[in-house]
């Protein structure tokens, strides 16, 4: 069975799982995680929803209770008692009667252990609905889900000297002159006006529009998106987190690719189902306003950051020990930026996160260092994506296409619907830089 099979069946697997389920919208109260997520997490740190999650399995019965656990129950109590397997492997003394049994408890005394147990759960309810409001999903439980399943952040123990080859290049091309950036161009009266939106910027939304502005004016403003969630992507861990959910990332034109690697490779390269978005995601962005974390900025910058690494890693084949993917933490001040890499081991592939540099953003010294870094390793990103588009369609170029007839249908559908203008010919010589005349179509549905 190929990797692109796999991940088809096991993706379909818990889409098919969470449907009945409506996606919660940015911004909106998250839910809970699945209790898989806290079932295999190496330590539970103390956060909202770990006491919410006790909670809820404090309000199980007690055989439920013992029935979910039964795994570590069991695992604690062969540790303990060796002899045991060999003791059961008998068959052991029957205790179908004791299965599911509880203490009988006076009736008035019950109903009063009741009643306390509601009333205080009602309470301690409102009390976190009041205090939480909307709690993000990147909290430290997150962090360590992460770490658990191979996704590092900056300078973690043991892993602190595996940084990409490349990065001397990157740091490079980070800090090359523009023009666009020049004094003469980049005023400090145009310093000033930037200033004036920070002072006024007081929500996440009108931070990310002030990150928007860190890269200038786009010759081709539809490689930008955000604010949707990489949901088409199969899960990175064991799908019990959330998908990822840049507020800025940069990709390519899905039409680029063939249409064979659109099939096969749509859960690993593609992020959303609505193909008019970017493909293959290779710079993002987590954006934080005044009050915001910086903290949880950085651990959905590593998640964003990993998930663009396996696109570009799925172009490349195999890792290489160079970083083709940017990730970035923005706050109004102070602007961060990374390189995300897989390394490959023994029995998995991992993915870790290396600063590239930090600028603060409150002078105009600063911010012009800052704008320079990120619009240089923007259009770097763009490069690598443009070459890894060309390994993807050259290897599925070599091979007969595999397409439903549903597929293939679908495809000549689209392919008649389309202005002629718009072929993927003219949208490559596009992106290499030639400007053409834009189809009003593509304009209405990319904003930029």
């Amino acid at each position: 069975m190929s990797l692109q099979h796999q991940t088809d069946t096991d993706y379909k697997k818990i889409r098919k799982r969470k449907r009945s389920t409506p996606e919660p919208s940015k911004g909106t109260h998250i839910d809970q995680f699945l209790p898989e997520f806290w079932d295999n997490l190496s330590t539970i740190p103390l956060t909202r929803r770990a006491l919410i999650e006790l909670n809820r399995r404090n309000k199980l019965p007690h055989c439920c209770s013992r029935a979910t656990n039964n795994h570590y129950f069991l695992r604690n109590l062969i540790s303990k008692h060796p002899d045991l397997p060999r003791f059961a492997r008998q068959g052991g003394p029957d205790l179908t009667d004791l299965r599911g049994y509880l203490l009988d408890m006076p009736k008035s005394r019950k109903t009063t252990s009741l009643n306390t147990s509601a009333k205080a759960s009602a309470k301690a309810n409102t009390a976190t609905t009041k205090n939480t409001g909307n709690t993000s999903p990147y909290d430290r439980a997150f962090g360590q889900h992460l770490i658990d399943h191979g996704i590092y952040p900056e300078d973690y123990d043991a892993k602190e000297d595996l940084v990409p080859s490349n990065l001397a290049e990157i740091v490079e091309i980070s800090h090359r002159a523009r023009r666009s950036l020049s004094p003469s161009v980049f005023t400090a009266e145009d310093f000033q006006e930037i200033k004036k939106q920070k002072i006024a910027a007081r929500k996440e939304q009108q931070a990310t529009e002030l990150a928007r502005c860190l890269g200038g004016k786009l010759k081709r403003p539809y490689t930008r998106s955000g604010g949707i969630r990489f949901t088409n992507l199969a899960p990175l861990t064991d799908g019990s987190i959330t998908p990822g959910n840049p507020d800025i990332f940069y990709g390519s034109y899905t039409e680029l690719l063939s249409a064979q690697a659109r099939v096969e490779l749509r859960h690993l390269i593609i992020p959303s189902t609505e193909e008019d978005h970017p493909a293959l995601p290779n710079f993002t962005v987590a954006v934080k306003g005044p009050g915001g974390s910086i903290d949880v900025a950085k651990r959905q910058a590593r998640y964003d950051g990993a998930l663009c690494a396996r696109a570009m890693e799925t172009g490349n084949r195999l890792p290489d020990g160079n970083a083709y993917a940017i990730t970035c933490v923005y706050h109004p001040d102070l602007l961060t930026m990374y390189t995300s890499h897989p390394h490959k081991t023994s029995h998995r592939t991992e993915y870790l996160m290396t600063a590239i540099d930090s600028f603060a953003l409150s002078t105009q010294h600063g911010y012009v260092a800052g704008a320079t870094a990120y619009r240089n390793l923007r259009d770097w990103a763009e490069e690598q994506r443009l070459e890894t588009i060309t390994r993807i369609n050259e290897r599925f170029s070599s091979r007969p296409e595999h397409i439903s007839l549903d597929d293939a249908l679908g495809n000549a559908v689209r392919q008649e619907s389309l202005p002629k203008s718009n072929s993927p010919q003219r949208l490559a010589a596009e992106e290499a830089g030639s400007q053409p005349q834009r189809s009003s179509r593509r304009k209405r549905k990319h904003g930029g």
